[in-house]
């Protein structure tokens, strides 16, 4: 219990220092002109989301609700800064959260009809303990609450709200509080958007893959960085590229694996122990072959300023990204500096300009919507908003299962069939038969079969696969297109699986810098639902089952 209370106690001061030095870089950013905003097609229900699941674990400690109303009216989608619209969002439901001890907070979204021009406004409504009118006007303003007992109580720098008057003031927007003490507060802010009019960019399932990823598939960097929280935002947002990552953790091991392998790019941070990144670049220009003068080096600092730019670029660095780093950034540096001229997916989106054929990406996921057992929304959701992924499983799904018969597997095939058939259904939304699965592998295992749930499960997974098989047969050609044509190797699956078993021991996140490729490796194929099942584990934290899970595909490729 003692060892227990250090831990939460050293959890809870990282957490209030990274918050902390958030605060402070936003702040300096914006007080010397360097918070640039951005004009990007986004859903404003998955930034909501976004906000209110960063609370939602300190909301259920407490016993709070916390609702979302979106107006029905709001365009599914808007052109403006999410990051910055988000920002402000978990700000204000975070200490809304805070500062309520009962009842809860409600976020609501809804088009500023007052404005002259389109404005989303956003309500952040709670039922805490209120700010008094006397403090109401300084609450916006650097390093301050509403008075010092607030910062004992509850602590905090004071530099939130005022962080998000300027943010808001960035945008063109405003921000203000309406609250009554022992009552509640409500926090408002309005911000002018753009409602795109291109049809093409609108999603009717209001789902956003974001900034495109570049197929970066053939290149292969370095990462060098010191801090694992900086490693893993960089490594999920290179996943979706395809691109080989290896990681570095101080310049002298930059040194020596930029010596052993041929890199395209190297993303260097700058103070890191050992070696700090200075360091390491003036070595690596050094280095005896001509190649190493030409290799594209990249710093990355939080610092800002033109002195550490210069510092920088004297050392022999070809680029500087700001940190926190931003995916969009991040993907323009690659494509400047690898000379990738198309993003991944651009010429899908000019084919849909030009013909009928690539229409069948949204009327695929609209006729696969239509399917009542399927819920398409979710499950794309689940996947982190990868669409084509997710027509991947829906396909893969068909084919595992088309010719399965589970009236006539034995009890043991029946039993793996039904454990497999339970995850595999709740990855394409289909989630009745998903349950329907829990319940009778619980009854299976408690020798209590009842008799009502198995005709239920099969009659669903029967007609799920006819409908599957109606919806996807038109579209057979359309996904044969979209899918890659790498030629599967089992063999090569079996030297990548070997290759993250070490990581998977050691629970080393940079297992997922590999998932990538393991997706690619296995597209199409009936190993699609095992990688993702392993890839779920990491993602929560799993690093046994997922180890168990890739030593039993090992052995059977192995038999194989």
């Amino acid at each position: 219990m003692e060892q227990q209370d250090y831990i939460n106690k050293i959890l809870t001061s990282g957490e209030v220092l990274l918050s902390l030095v958030n605060d402070v870089l936003d702040f300096s950013k914006i007080e010397a002109g360097k918070m640039g905003i951005e004009e990007v097609l986004f859903s404003p229900r998955l930034i909501v989301e976004h906000a209110i699941n960063m609370s939602a674990l300190k909301a259920k400690e407490k016993k709070l609700t916390l609702t979302v109303d979106i107006s029905p009216t709001l365009p599914t989608m808007l052109l403006g800064d999410p990051l910055r619209i988000q920002q402000i969002l978990v700000n204000l439901v975070s200490n809304a959260v805070k500062f309520t001890e009962r009842g809860g907070v409600c976020v609501r979204l809804y088009a500023d009809i007052d404005s002259r021009r389109f404005s989303l406004r956003s309500d952040v409504i709670d039922t805490g303990i209120g700010i008094a009118k006397t403090f109401s006007d300084q609450l916006f303003q650097s390093f301050q609450q509403a008075d010092d007992s607030i910062t004992r109580e509850f602590g905090g720098t004071g530099l939130g709200l005022a962080i998000s008057r300027q943010l808001c003031e960035l945008m063109g927007g405003k921000i203000w509080v309406n609250s009554t003490v022992g009552q509640g507060s409500t926090f408002s802010f309005t911000v002018p958007l753009s409602v795109p009019t291109n049809k093409l960019t609108h999603d009717e399932n209001g789902i956003v893959e974001g900034h495109t990823a570049p197929n970066l598939s053939q290149y292969h960097i370095l990462l060098v960085e010191d801090n694992i929280i900086n490693q893993k935002v960089i490594l999920g947002y290179l996943g979706d590229t395809g691109i080989q990552v290896d990681v570095a953790e101080n310049g002298e091991e930059a040194i020596r694996m930029v010596n052993n392998k041929d890199y395209n790019l190297v993303f260097m941070d700058i103070q890191m122990p050992v070696m700090d990144g200075l360091t390491a670049t003036r070595k690596i220009r050094k280095l005896s072959h001509s190649k190493y003068s030409y290799l594209p080096i990249v710093a990355m600092t939080a610092h800002v300023s033109q002195e550490a730019k210069k510092q920088s670029a004297s050392a022999g660095m070809n680029a500087h990204l700001d940190k926190p780093i931003k995916k969009a950034d991040l993907y323009k540096i690659l494509q400047k500096h690898l000379n990738v001229k198309e993003p991944h997916g651009a010429s899908q989106v000019a084919s849909l300009e030009l013909g009928n054929e690539a229409d069948a990406h949204p009327d695929l996921l609209s006729n696969l919507s239509a399917i009542d057992t399927l819920d398409v929304y979710e499950a794309v959701k689940n996947l982190g908003g990868k669409k084509d992924l997710y027509i991947d499983l829906v396909t893969a799904f068909h084919k595992k299962y088309q010719d399965v018969c589970l009236e006539k597997r034995s009890r043991d095939e029946f039993f793996s069939t039904l454990h497999s058939l339970k995850s595999n259904s709740a990855y394409i939304g289909a989630f009745t038969l998903s349950s329907y699965c829990l319940a009778l592998e619980n009854e299976l295992h408690n020798e209590v079969v009842h008799s009502k749930i198995f005709p239920l499960l099969v009659g669903t997974f029967r007609e799920l696969l006819d409908q599957l098989g109606v919806v996807l047969i038109p579209y057979a050609s359309f996904i044969a297109a979209n899918v890659k044509h790498v030629v599967f190797s089992e063999a090569e699956l079996l030297k990548k699986l070997e290759e993250i078993i070490p990581f998977l021991k050691n629970s080393d996140f940079l297992v997922e810098s590999h998932f990538s490729v393991l997706r690619q490796m296995v597209r199409g194929t009936k190993y699609a639902f095992d990688i993702e099942h392993v890839i779920s584990d990491v993602q929560n934290v799993e690093f046994e089952d997922a180890e168990v899970k890739v030593s039993q595909l090992i052995l059977a490729l192995q038999g194989d």
